[in-house]
């Protein structure tokens, strides 16, 4: 995706399939792909009008935000 917006978050290695699916049920808001599946290190995709419709869902989900 030209000009996405990434974020990093890391999960419960058992909530991985949970947060994609959220994703995925939302009309692929978001594009997830695990990093670590062991370290439950995410990445989350999506174009800049989504950026805040993205923090929003994130921030109701069983996540946290990490740095790069």
């Amino acid at each position: 995706m030209l000009n996405s917006i990434v974020f990093l978050i890391k999960t419960d290695k058992q909530k991985i399939a949970l947060i994609n699916k959220i994703f995925e049920a939302m009309g692929h808001l978001a594009i997830v792909t695990t990093l670590d599946r062991e370290a439950g290190l995410l990445r989350v995709m999506c174009d800049p009008g989504s950026e805040e419709e993205v923090l929003q869902v994130l921030s109701t989900l069983p996540c946290e935000r990490v740095k790069a």
